[in-house]
């Protein structure tokens, strides 16, 4: 039942609608409406769920998509499918799914964009659920950096990746 109210609102967040207070309330739901105005260039729908920070105009578009390529991110976006490994954490420490979480508790999904893996990291705050775009900022910045292997962004990239993926015996390295 869970999964098709998620479904509706998701649904409802694809027509540009602003989320209501209840789906500001669904971390999914949240989730989804940050990845899909970024992708549609829809900036006042990202800033309504997301947290403000600093140098987010990288990450967005200057005009929204047309033509085919709006039609291929409507269709990316058609298949987005927002997982997670890891209950909510407060503090380091699950949440009890019995109660509302409190402010400060975190959600870290991913899905598949393209051919990338994406995290989707998501913060309770007093007004509800915001997804934190800070890491694709800086994923964005460093695109144009030119980092070398060896500089601690670049280890903390192969780090967040291998914990996404699993890869404990790179991990270990």
């Amino acid at each position: 039942m869970r999964d098709i109210a998620t479904v509706a609102a998701l649904a409802v967040l694809v027509s540009g609608e602003p989320l209501t207070a209840a789906a500001s309330d669904d971390p999914k739901a949240v989730a989804y409406e940050a990845l899909s105005s970024l992708l549609l260039g829809n900036a006042a729908a990202f800033a309504n769920v997301t947290l403000p920070v600093d140098g987010v105009q990288a990450i967005l578009r200057p005009s929204p998509p047309s033509g085919d390529e709006r039609a291929r991110i409507d269709e990316q976006l058609a298949r987005v499918k927002l997982s997670t490994r890891l209950p909510p954490l407060f503090e380091g420490e699950p949440v009890d799914d019995g109660k509302a979480p409190p402010v400060g508790t975190r959600i870290v999904y991913r899905t598949q964009l393209g051919g990338s893996l994406v995290p989707v990291v998501e913060v309770r705050s007093t007004a509800g659920w915001r997804v934190d775009p800070r890491y694709w900022v800086a994923e964005r910045l460093q695109q144009d950096a030119n980092l070398q292997d060896a500089t601690p962004p670049m280890i903390v990239k192969r780090f967040m990746f291998h914990i996404m993926n699993r890869d404990t015996d790179e991990l270990k390295a």
